[in-house]
């Protein structure tokens, strides 16, 4: 029975944990997107004032 209750702590960390990191790679996801679109901006905007 303990090693049950164990494994199922186990479980839930684990899953716990995976969300922490997957909410984690999505935010830098999401800042990677917005400073590959301000590169973006500023490029377009070189080369429309070249």
């Amino acid at each position: 029975m303990r090693c049950f209750q164990l494994s199922a702590i186990s479980l839930s960390a684990t899953r716990t944990l995976l969300e922490v990191l997957s909410a984690i790679s999505y935010q830098l996801s999401a800042l990677g997107h917005a400073t590959r679109m301000a590169t973006l901006r500023e490029w377009l905007r070189a080369v429309r004032a070249a």
